[in-house]
């Protein structure tokens, strides 16, 4: 029996081993807090009295709103779901997806084994497991960062991509920017797609895309005097003057990201810095090697995003890095033996 018959079943068990550490007990693991307890009463009142609302949650950095795809999310939860902790069944269930999607960006860029590792530590990372019980809008983004660089890599691999896909791409694109505003360095991703095709085709029903999800937000604007676009412009150019955070290349590089890995999988400090080691030397390795190109257009896309991020003046949570999520689960694995070969 050939290796990749096993791949099916390998999957299989991963995703049912998933599926424990996320739905079992989900009652008494439920994270539970001022906000949590908010976001999951306008879900259930949402669902209830059948109203959808124009704008989300509030940002902690500034006085504007986030979209509203998060309550979109809630309430539907409540619909489907008979029990008051819909909002954290939702959650589970969308994380037991990112693992699912996870391993289909490693199919695509560098064969099974690739998937099946990255599913695999999608599985069991304490990170992960965190945060399908701790009900917040940018741990959804965990899934669709995923499902948005997995439909990139397809679009890329594919001769004759499907209108339709760009579609679904831009939509996925214009939900995770709802979600949370630090999610628009996926656009490094799609311009980065766009630029690798060396074609502008479809682009137009991306743009449809991300257009029609963003309509409710966009009402909002116009009702309100265009408060969320104001108020971002307002805090990006005052930023230095409304909160200090020290940044460097120094703390951003041997400070963060060591943390960032680290609390990923739940493992030492110094082991974020071995982690962080190895994977640069491995991303060194596959450029000068010229591997895969798939492989190098996911370094490309992460490279530049790390480089824009070490000039965010704001304060660095570990959530607002969740789009990051796949690179750090992907990429590093490519060391395995036969772990970026070509999936022709």
């Amino acid at each position: 029996m050939k290796r990749e018959n096993y791949t099916p079943f390998i999957l299989g068990a991963i995703v049912l081993v998933a599926a424990f550490f996320r739905l079992y007990d989900v009652p008494n693991r439920a994270l539970m807090g001022n906000e949590t307890v908010r976001d999951a009463v306008v879900g259930l009142v949402g669902a209830r009295e059948l109203q959808l609302p124009v704008t989300g949650p509030f940002s902690s950095l500034g006085a504007f709103t986030f979209g509203p795809w998060y309550w979109y999310h809630l309430i539907a939860s409540y619909w489907i779901f008979p029990t008051p902790y819909a909002a954290w069944y939702m959650l589970a269930f969308m994380s037991l997806l990112f693992v699912v999607v996870l391993f289909g960006i490693g199919l695509v860029i560098g064969g099974p084994i690739l998937g099946l590792v990255a599913a695999f530590l999608a599985a069991i990372a304490p990170n992960q497991l965190t945060a399908a019980t701790h009900l917040t809008q940018p741990n959804l983004l965990f899934f669709y960062t995923a499902f948005i660089f997995f439909l990139v890599v397809l679009t890329a691999k594919s001769t004759h991509p499907s209108r339709w896909v760009f579609t679904m791409l831009g939509a996925a694109f214009g939900i995770a920017v709802n979600f949370h505003f630090q999610a628009i360095n996926l656009a490094v991703a799609v311009i980065a797609m766009f630029v690798f095709r060396k074609s502008l085709r479809f682009i137009w029903h991306l743009l449809l895309g991300f257009f029609v999800v963003n309509i409710p937000l966009l009402v909002f604007q116009l009702l309100n005097h265009w408060h969320t676009l104001r108020m971002v412009v307002y805090t990006m150019v005052h930023m230095d003057g409304l909160i200090y955070v020290p940044n460097s290349w120094k703390i951003y590089v041997f400070q963060f990201w060591p943390d960032l890995w680290a609390n990923q999988f739940g493992l030492p400090i110094w082991v974020g810095v071995v982690f962080g080691a190895v994977a640069s030397a491995v991303i060194l390795r596959m450029i000068m090697k010229k591997q895969q190109v798939l492989m190098r257009l996911s370094v490309l896309i992460f490279f530049v995003m790390f480089v824009a991020l070490r000039y965010y003046k704001g304060e660095r949570f570990f959530s607002y890095y969740n789009f990051f999520t796949r690179g750090y689960l992907c990429l590093p694995q490519c060391r395995l033996p036969g772990g970026c070969k070509p999936n022709t």
